[in-house]
């Protein structure tokens, strides 16, 4: 997983979903530790697209859709 922290606006959401506990959120970045599992909750709650898979840079990037209700 990867965040483009030109797109986060540092919320926190990621870090409250996460089942294994690796993202840690500061003033300044989002940090996915290793032990990451893959599993996607953080992309799906993030209010601004900011997380995906793969380079940022890149336009390869698979980013999670959030579903309207």
């Amino acid at each position: 997983m990867r965040v483009d922290a030109a797109m986060c606006i540092l919320c926190g959401a990621c870090s409250g979903v996460c089942p294994v506990n690796v993202i840690e959120v500061s003033s300044t970045h989002v940090n996915i530790q290793e032990g990451c599992t893959r599993c996607g909750l953080c992309a799906k709650v993030c209010p601004v697209g900011a997380i995906g898979f793969g380079d940022p840079r890149s336009k390869r990037v698979k980013r999670f859709q959030r579903r309207q209700a």
